[in-house]
């Protein structure tokens, strides 16, 4: 066997966490934002969050309408600053469940 194999999930792992650190700047970011509105093309974090959660098949779980869901999917749009931040808090929580899954 190859040193050079990868565990099967850790490369997912790495990935996970990565986004993570990204929806933290993308959090705070939002919450300095003064507008009410803001253009979801400026939050790759989420986007990535929101990727990851849909190849595993969670993507319904996030709590967006599918309008919003398909603005992220296309990264063009105006989203409700409130909105996103409180989607945020759900998409951690998700992709620490997903971190669960993983670690099994």
């Amino acid at each position: 066997m190859s040193n050079d194999a990868e565990p099967e999930g850790i490369g997912a792992i790495d990935q996970l966490y990565d986004i993570l650190e990204m929806l933290e700047e993308d959090i705070k970011d939002l919450e300095g934002a003064r507008r009410e509105r803001v253009n979801v093309f400026l939050y790759q974090g989420i986007f990535e969050a929101i990727s990851f959660l849909d190849e595993l098949g969670m993507a319904g779980r996030i709590g967006l309408s599918a309008m919003e869901l398909d603005k992220f999917q296309r990264m063009s749009g105006t989203i409700d600053n409130a909105v996103l931040r409180q989607m945020t808090g759900r998409l951690k929580s998700l992709l620490r469940e997903a971190n669960c899954l993983y670690d099994r």
